[in-house]
């Protein structure tokens, strides 16, 4: 990949989540417990691993490496965040990540990612462990047994993880 095209797309997934949040997560503004769910369970659904990649193992000496960017609607609470962040209302959480996979014997993979929100506080890291229970081939789609983590961290007053189980099925074509 020619790192020269990546550029624009870095300055724009840079530059577009840069108006949307203005300064650091402080969980101690929180005044209500509703607050707090809604606010958990849009964080759960925003930092929560997203699998990217095929259900077809890598192969011994396959990898992937690459960045993708997800955005997550706040619907439950948007308006938390105007008291969380100090003055700005966040409708969509954009995550910008960078990923890892290698393939290992036995059509298993293991990847990871790591993720940085611009100018707030938040960094989040992630692994799977995939397993390729139908490798797939010309005729026959993969399936595979995925498990996920997700940690959060840089607010200070959250300890934040995800943990995930799923199935994936794929079909490469040509």
């Amino acid at each position: 990949v020619n790192m020269k095209k990546l550029l624009p797309l870095f300055c724009i997934l840079g530059f577009s989540a840069q108006p949307a949040f203005a300064a650091n997560i402080d969980m101690q503004l929180l005044t209500a417990q509703s607050q707090f769910r809604a606010l958990s369970e849009d964080m759960g659904s925003a930092l929560s691993y997203k699998p990217i990649t095929p259900a077809e193992p890598l192969g011994i000496t396959g990898f992937d490496i690459g960045i993708e960017a997800t955005s997550t609607e706040m619907k439950k609470s948007a308006p938390v965040w105007n008291t969380i962040t100090g003055g700005t209302t966040i409708n969509n959480l954009v995550v910008p990540k960078v990923h890892v996979a290698k393939g290992l014997p036995l059509d298993i993979d293991i990847a990871a990612f790591y993720s940085a929100v611009p100018t707030t506080n938040i960094k989040l890291v992630g692994a799977e462990l995939r397993y390729a229970v139908l490798p797939g081939g010309v005729a026959l789609p993969a399936v595979a047994i995925r498990g996920s983590y997700t940690k959060l961290s840089g607010v200070n007053q959250l300890t934040f993880n995800t943990k995930g189980l799923d199935v994936s099925v794929s079909k490469g074509f040509a």
